[in-house]
């Protein structure tokens, strides 16, 4: 009787750590995305969002964009 291993055959072998590296490096590049483009109306509505939280204690939310990722920051006073 023949024992094949089914697809985990065809699975690729990550042997070596410079592989590895550079297939996390082309998985993030392909997760990044474009830097938004805002204009001037949107900077007024954020500049007037965050004065109103800060005279009025609020907590907001604020996202940024960094090198192609998006970071969200909770409860900025």
């Amino acid at each position: 009787m023949i024992r094949d291993r089914g697809k985990i055959k065809w699975q690729p072998a990550h042997f070596m750590p410079e592989h590895r590296k550079m297939l996390n490096h082309i998985t993030n590049e392909d997760k990044k995305q474009k830097k938004p483009l805002l204009e001037e109306q949107q900077f007024e509505e954020i500049d007037f969002i965050v004065m109103e939280s800060l005279n009025y204690s609020i907590s907001i939310k604020v996202t940024i964009w960094h090198d192609g990722f998006f970071q969200h920051f909770r409860d900025c006073p």
